[in-house]
């Protein structure tokens, strides 16, 4: 036999086995796909329920009781979900280095230090029989979701780990996940505010941290005053130790010219919304930014006189209002000495955002648009350690309109979870939106359904659609 042909056998037998990993692996995934239709008989039901799902994959569940309702609620989360809870229960309580090892520590550290699973016990221990019924129901319920499929999630498989069961108290823990992502957890924000309150005089501090402004609307009570800007006697930072701002800013007047008057007329021209074609709102919010940046620093001098150069301060959420009072009444004494007027110092913020620019970007300024910038970037939690399989887990790189601070919050990594819009009494003609889709499964026919909607704005129905697929929970036999 020739070398040739045994050559040729080698090759197919090594591409028959790779042929059958590949398809026993297809396989092994497609059996962590939860089932959609039938009858199932599980344990922990009175009676049966329903979980019925729209062509988008959206659940209707419906039962005789307020625990079953819980019951089959959970069984659909722990069908579609498990994985994705998993890592929000891990990450409150400081379990990720569990299953990710060494990597995962300094986050465990970090949420360790608020003992949320020693509180989340503590709450089981204040609930009424009640509500301790409708929490041990929906773990019940997860755990029969987790158990009705096939082969595990399919993370756990490529992570080489068996899953955990669902615990009541793990409900909890979702919710100190959800405090911790939307509050300061460190209290970073007081700190910073001290260092400034620490030196700066009463006034000044009451007018760079404002408890509001003109444009607040309170609930309750009258309109908020604006604060008083500080005269010359109380408040001043002219002095020569700005020496450096100086020097930066040769540098960035070093690249001007010409490409000023593409600025100007992009500016001109602009979209007056934060849409993802918009490069004037881009250029607009850069200068905000930038001029923002500079003025709070100059102001701010004297705290870092203190505290050091290096110290860590909070730009308050209200500074808008004493930022357009210096920008509008232009004072000399809060002038930086390294300008000669505050129109210079605004210059001077327009040629640092071009500067920027073309040294971070290629092509002409008019191709600087808002969705360049603001690109969707939501991966799988698994994806950055098989970046093989992102394109297969993670929703596309799209430019999405909308900002921080506007009704369409959102940013690369930051975005409403759900939007919907609602009138009670006339849910018809609701609106909703869910990126990445009703199910963390990337086989699922619901992986990223909805997901375009969601980054293009396109009206989506809140009423779920005709029914396509019905599950039937049946209660088991009791002894």
């Amino acid at each position: 036999m020739s070398m040739k042909i045994w050559i040729l056998r080698i090759l197919f037998g090594v591409g028959s086995v790779a042929l059958v990993a590949a398809f026993a692996a297809w396989w092994m995934i497609r059996g962590s796909l939860p089932m959609l239709d039938g009858e199932l008989v599980v344990a922990g039901l009175d009676h049966a329920a329903r979980i019925e799902r729209d062509e988008q994959g959206i659940p209707t569940i419906r039962g005789s009781t307020r625990r079953d309702l819980a019951f089959a609620t959970g069984f659909a989360h722990g069908q579609d979900r498990f994985f994705q809870m998993d890592m929000i229960r891990r990450k409150a309580a400081g379990e990720l280095s569990e299953i990710f090892g060494a990597a995962a520590l300094p986050l465990d550290k970090h949420h360790r230090f608020h003992r949320f699973r020693a509180r989340a016990q503590a709450v089981m221990q204040t609930l009424t029989a009640t509500e301790r019924a409708i929490l041990d129901a929906y773990a019940s319920g997860v755990n029969a979701g987790l158990g009705s499929l096939s082969v595990r999630p399919f993370e756990y498989l490529l992570l080489r780990e068996q899953p955990k069961p669902w615990r009541t108290e793990d409900t909890m823990l979702v919710v100190y996940a959800m405090f911790m992502q939307l509050n300061d957890d460190r209290a970073r924000g007081d700190v910073q505010r001290g260092l400034a309150k620490s030196v700066l005089p009463a006034n000044v501090y009451a007018w760079l941290y404002p408890n509001g402004t003109s444009w607040d609307a309170p609930l309750v009570g009258g309109a908020i005053e604006t604060v008083p800007m500080p005269d010359a006697g109380d408040y001043a930072i002219r002095h020569v130790e700005l020496g450096r701002w100086r020097t930066l800013l040769l540098e960035v007047l070093a690249s001007g010219g010409r490409e000023m008057e593409e600025y100007r007329s992009l500016v001109e021209n602009w979209i007056p919304a934060a849409s993802a074609d918009s490069v004037g709102y881009r250029l607009v919010r850069a200068f905000r930014m930038q001029v923002r940046q500079n003025v709070f620093a100059a102001l701010t001098t004297p705290v870092r006189d203190v505290h050091g150069e290096d110290a860590d301060l909070l730009i308050s959420h209200q500074f808008e209002a004493p930022l357009w009072s210096v920008l509008t009444e232009k004072p000399r004494h809060l002038l930086p000495a390294n300008f000669e007027s505050w129109d210079a110092l605004m210059l001077a913020a327009v040629r640092e955002n071009i500067g920027s620019l073309e040294t971070r970007f290629e092509g002409a300024l008019s191709e600087r648009t808002w969705g360049e910038l603001n690109t969707a970037h939501i991966d799988h939690p698994i994806s950055g350690a098989v970046p093989w399989l992102s394109g297969w887990l993670d929703m596309p790189r799209e430019a999405l309109p909308g900002d921080a601070n506007l009704p369409l919050a959102q940013s690369p990594d930051f975005g409403a979870s759900q939007r919907f819009s609602v009138s009670p009494g006339d849910e018809a003609n609701g609106l909703m939106h869910m990126p990445t889709g009703q199910s963390g499964h990337p086989m699922s026919p619901f992986y990223r359904r909805g997901h375009e909607d969601w980054v293009s704005g396109a009206p989506s129905p809140f009423l779920p659609g005709p029914t396509r697929h019905r599950l039937t929970l049946k209660p088991a036999a009791r002894l």
